[in-house]
């Protein structure tokens, strides 16, 4: 089994500066604090993390992170604009990395900050149960509440067709095989396999099964007041 002790596991967060659904969303205040120091958080106390890094173009995500032991990546613009993919922002931070440390195949963990209810406690759980089971890859997900195989497309006529068999689409959910949603909380992987990749790899990955109210993302102003309101709920 991968020594988890002996494999240095790098924490990528990545925050952009300007959000489209949100304004400053990384920044935003929760609770008092900035949304983005509760990724900052989790990672710290983490067992296993061994390097913080923060992949931004935002000044005061920079000044959040001088709260924390964080390493600062500066993100070119070009990776910055709104069709920026997530696969953009590793590459640039492996080209980053000493050649010694990506010889070493560490592990990254991508930590997005839209996910504040994701805590140390998930990532080393999750980072635990992938070891147990040999793996070097895991994505975050989430029972997804509706089947897919439930689901329709429209032909070019405009009408609706099954994306499977038709008879699917009558079924009982509990019937069909379970699905799950990646929750954007926590994806693992190795540098050489993404390298290898040349995207984040997802299948084959172990799911780490996350509960829908950790597995809150942040999209609109009314999943900040939902966060507080589940914040206070927990604190209490």
């Amino acid at each position: 089994l991968m020594d988890l002790e002996e494999t240095p596991i790098l924490a990528l967060v990545p925050a952009r500066k300007g959000s489209e659904s949100v304004s400053k969303k990384n920044l935003r205040l929760v609770k008092g604090s900035p949304l983005i120091n509760y990724t900052f958080k989790a990672a710290f106390h983490s067992e296993y993390v061994t390097e913080i890094y923060l992949s931004t173009n935002d000044k005061e995500a920079i000044e959040c992170a001088g709260s924390f032991p964080v390493k600062v990546i500066h993100r070119p613009q070009e990776f910055c604009t709104k069709i920026s993919t997530a696969n953009d922002v590793v590459m640039h931070f492996i080209s980053q990395l000493s050649k010694d440390l990506v010889s070493q195949n560490p592990l990254i963990i991508y930590l997005q900050p839209t996910s504040p209810l994701r805590t140390a406690f998930h990532i080393d759980q999750a980072l635990t149960e992938m070891k147990l089971n040999g793996l070097r890859k895991l994505v975050s997900v989430v029972e997804a509440d509706v089947s897919i195989y439930k689901s329709f497309k429209l032909n070019e006529e405009g009408l609706l067709r099954s994306f499977f068999d038709e008879k699917l689409t009558n079924r009982s959910r509990q019937t069909l095989p379970k699905v799950f949603l990646p929750n954007g909380a926590i994806y693992v992987f190795g540098v050489l396999d993404f390298l290898e990749h040349g995207s984040i790899p997802s299948n084959g990955s172990y799911p780490y099964i996350m509960k829908g109210t950790d597995s809150i993302d942040i999209d609109c102003e009314d999943d900040l007041t939902l966060i507080e309101a589940l914040m206070t709920k927990y604190a209490n």
